[in-house]
């Protein structure tokens, strides 16, 4: 009978195999079928800039071409997508790689992955750290945004378009209309393009906001904000009443961060009514506080750990009877992908999480 590794090892084989780039002789690379087999990732990473990046890349890209995916998703989760999108990135970024075909295999992927998958965020992370969409990927990433049926994907396309395409008056004018319909995000995106033509938008934009601002309209004043870091950005120097205005709208935007009353001291902090404990999220990070503080103080005492009185207290708390119906254990969910939520809740990714515990578990 076939082992699981061995049947996924056949798998690996005949998907490479199918993708073999045209022109290319001999086995393909071992660190990339062990890539597609979850191996150790530094090692893997460390093999592959052994090879040429140009002969990396040739197998690479067709990974992440429409068959490529395919087959991808024929050998098991989700997270081969994202591991390949990440390992693409991280080989183009070596000197000598070929960039534009990183760049054109990661357009395809962002394209044609789910928005909830991982993988898509992945694609989003790499080709902004790419820097630079080229040709057809330009071409393409403006058609999507053209085509975006929802303000996600439209905003997801603006990021991207306004950290890739550094001149393309195309681009610029899909900026600027953002930056007229929603100046905060606008003047964001103008600064992340670096372009110092938008300067003077900007400052047309900046010098029709009043001096004083509404101390009522946050949103207002934060989006005015957003302005003056972008003109900074784009290196614009202000002079002491633009500075002023600056100052003020910031009071403005900001003053539950500054207020004394947003950080409470003395009996203020044990207030019976800051901790109503209907939040979920606040139990736990009060709970996970106790414990360190505890592990902290427990740590310090000398002698017999077991006889400190924190922990003697801690005990005694545990002994008490829970106030309302008791909570049922979490259910053990499925192994999650390395890329995917972990299974526990947590929130990180599970390669981030839970991985290495299970597999030492396993």
């Amino acid at each position: 009978m076939t082992s699981r590794h061995a049947r996924s090892s056949d798998a690996v084989r005949n998907v490479l195999e199918r993708l073999r780039p045209a022109g290319v002789t001999g086995k393909p690379p071992t660190w990339l079928k062990g890539l597609l087999e979850h191996g150790d990732w530094d090692l893997i990473l460390a093999d592959a800039r052994s090879t040429p990046p140009a002969i990396a890349m040739a197998w690479l890209a067709p990974l992440l071409s429409d068959d490529g995916l395919d087959a991808l998703d024929e050998l098991g989760p989700s997270d081969f997508v994202g591991n390949v999108i990440e390992f693409v990135g991280s080989v183009a970024r070596t000197e000598g790689a070929p960039v534009e075909a990183a760049t054109d295999a990661v357009v395809n992927a962002l394209l044609s992955t789910d928005p909830r998958w991982t993988a898509h965020d992945s694609a989003r992370s790499v080709l902004i750290e790419l820097g630079a969409a080229h040709g057809e990927a330009r071409e393409i990433l403006l058609a999507a945004h053209a085509a975006a049926g929802s303000t996600t994907d439209t905003d997801l396309y603006e990021e991207i378009l306004a950290s890739t395409c550094a001149d393309d008056p195309r681009v610029r004018a899909i900026l600027l209309r953002r930056l007229e319909l929603e100046p905060e995000r606008g003047a964001t995106l103008c600064a992340i393009h670096g372009d110092p033509r938008f300067v003077a938008p900007l400052r047309a934009a900046w010098d029709a906001c009043p001096e004083v601002p509404d101390t009522t309209d946050v949103d207002r004043a934060r989006a005015v904000c957003e302005l003056g870091c972008a003109l900074e950005d784009l290196g614009h120097a202000f002079d002491d009443a633009g500075t002023a205005k600056r100052v003020a709208y910031e009071q403005v935007a900001y003053a539950d961060r500054a207020s004394p009353a947003a950080t409470p001291t003395g009996d203020a902090a044990f207030d019976d009514d800051a901790f109503d404990g209907d939040d979920e999220s606040e139990r736990e990070d009060l709970a996970e506080e106790l414990n360190y503080l505890l592990d902290e103080a427990d740590a310090g005492t000398r002698g017999d750990p077991a006889e400190s009185p924190l922990t003697r207290a801690l005990d005694d708390a545990r002994g008490l009877e829970p106030v309302g119906p008791p909570v049922p254990p979490l259910a053990r969910k499925p192994t999650p992908g390395r890329n995917e939520p972990c299974w526990c809740g947590s929130g990180q990714k599970y390669k981030k999480c839970h991985l290495d515990a299970d597999a030492a578990q396993a």
